[in-house]
């Protein structure tokens, strides 16, 4: 059933959100990636997705140049996911903000 489908992704992604706080962020990104087959149309976890890929970029983009961390994949991702979740909801302001950054 539907309920059931959306209960299944929200799992997926609180298990992706504890992943995150832990800072396993390759984890939490596999976890978001299960939680958005399960439920495509659930804006959190695309923009918790995104979110993810930007703290491995973090870690793993520093000292690149402005450009070449334009082009990298894990920004160019969280653009298309953060994309994506204001698709759905235009008034996720969690979205907004991680645009921004």
């Amino acid at each position: 059933t539907s309920s059931s489908k959306k209960l299944s992704a929200e799992e997926l992604r609180e298990k992706g959100n504890a992943f995150f706080r832990d800072g396993a962020h390759s984890k939490a990104v596999r976890a978001y990636d299960e939680a958005i087959r399960a439920n495509p149309s659930d804006e959190r976890c695309w923009a918790n997705r995104a979110a993810a890929q930007m703290a491995m970029l973090a870690e793993f983009g520093r000292g690149l140049s402005p450009a070449a961390m334009r082009t990298n994949p894990y920004y160019t991702n969280s653009l298309d996911d953060l994309k994506q979740s204001l698709k759905l909801d235009p008034k996720y302001i969690k979205a907004w903000a991680r645009l921004g950054q």
